[in-house]
């Protein structure tokens, strides 16, 4: 199954992920008006999520991406805990 989530983060930056799951989450492409530095740590970011049971709580899924990054990447205009609530989003408008 695969779903779309989008936020309007804090600032005014949009924020938007595709999530495929069934399970457990198999793929999230994240895009919008967002930046990362540098650029390809936003992979590891998105790989971090991989495998994750869907019923896994959002504060899993932040430590998740949060330990991908170990303090390597400057996000800008999004946080992680933006990512979980749509990876969440996108998993609760399925059910």
């Amino acid at each position: 199954m695969k779903e779309e989530a989008e936020l309007k983060v804090e600032g005014g930056k949009l924020l938007k992920a595709e999530v495929e799951f069934d399970s457990e989450i198999k793929q999230v492409r994240l895009h919008g008006d967002f930046f990362i530095h540098p650029a390809e740590e936003l992979g590891k970011l998105e790989e971090a999520l991989r495998g994750v049971p869907v019923e896994t709580g959002k504060e899993l899924l932040e430590r998740k991406m949060e330990h991908s990054l170990s303090g390597r990447a400057e996000l800008v205009g999004f946080e992680t805990s933006d990512v979980a609530d749509l990876v969440k989003e996108a998993v609760d408008d399925a059910g």
